[in-house]
């Protein structure tokens, strides 16, 4: 009804990334992308470097960062 074509989908934690899989829509566009957002890091995140390079060398990844622009934190 609104249009939307595409669809933009990041990731804050490794174990989100399992979640996207599952989203679907014949008229719209997933793009998945691969991140851990910074104040996750340190909460008992499960994963290696290895895997979480390995869910990110996916063809079907788009883009892969730290997500969140986080302009409250202090310098």
């Amino acid at each position: 009804e609104a249009g939307v074509t595409h669809i933009f989908l990041p990731a804050i934690t490794y174990e989100s990334l399992p979640k996207m899989e599952v989203l679907s829509h014949p008229d719209i566009a997933f793009h998945k992308m691969a991140g851990i957002h910074p104040t996750s890091v340190n909460e008992g995140v499960k994963t290696t470097e290895e895997e979480l390079y390995e869910y990110c060398s996916r063809s079907d990844i788009i883009g892969v960062g730290e997500t969140g622009l986080d302009y409250y934190w202090s310098d």
